[in-house]
């Protein structure tokens, strides 16, 4: 059966989107996919499994983000883009264009 949920690739984007957002309900929808579990949240085994697909398909990195009322839940995970984003030591740096 074909997977109704594609993981986003940084090629999916414009490039001159350095940064882009994948609410936690896709991470639930493409974890259930790819593993058959049937999670209807994010927990930890959710969590590593996207920060482990994310540089498969081509992103610098990973970022989770919280939910502003209840900063222990997930919002979902920010992306870093390679076209636009460098990161060194864990200190990130957004250009302003591909060619900087």
């Amino acid at each position: 059966m074909p997977k109704k949920h594609k993981f986003p690739e940084p090629s999916d984007y414009q490039k001159k989107d350095p940064l882009v957002f994948c609410p936690n309900d896709r991470v639930v929808k493409l974890y259930n996919e790819a593993t058959g579990q049937k999670r209807k949240s994010i927990a930890k085994k959710v969590i590593e499994w996207f920060k482990e697909e994310a540089p498969k398909h081509g992103w610098i990195d990973s970022f989770e983000l919280p939910v502003v009322q209840k900063p222990t839940k997930s919002a979902g995970f920010v992306l870093f883009n390679p076209t636009l984003v460098k990161v060194e030591h864990h200190l990130i740096t957004i250009k302003s264009s591909p060619e900087d």
